[in-house]
């Protein structure tokens, strides 16, 4: 049983570098949320956070983005070119909406 456990836990670790480019893209969405998005934050809020940063197969991420007010999600492909974070926006939806985007990936 444990070595089973242990042969899974290989299958779905990410590799060192892997690791390291998600956490550089997740810090690079974060910094840079309010530049991919076209929603306008509300009731005296200046900027979007985006708070969690889902990573899916073929370099697709979804956002979930918010001003403390409303909220929303964006669905982005991401890739790496020359060492460069490169995001290229796909579509945001509103909170309640996030079934759209899960049909797309």
């Amino acid at each position: 049983m444990l070595r089973t456990l242990f042969i899974i836990a290989l299958l779905t670790s990410c590799s060192p570098k892997q690791e390291i480019d998600e956490k550089r893209i997740t810090q690079h969405v974060r910094d840079n949320i309010n530049s991919f998005i076209e929603m306008e934050p509300v009731l005296g809020a200046d900027s979007f956070y985006a708070y969690e940063i889902d990573f899916y197969p073929e370099n697709k991420l979804i956002a979930y983005f918010e001003d403390g007010h409303i909220g929303g999600y964006l669905l982005a492909e991401y890739n790496l070119q020359k060492g460069q974070i490169v995001i290229l926006p796909i579509k945001e939806v509103p909170i309640e909406r996030l079934d759209e985007l899960m049909n797309e990936l």
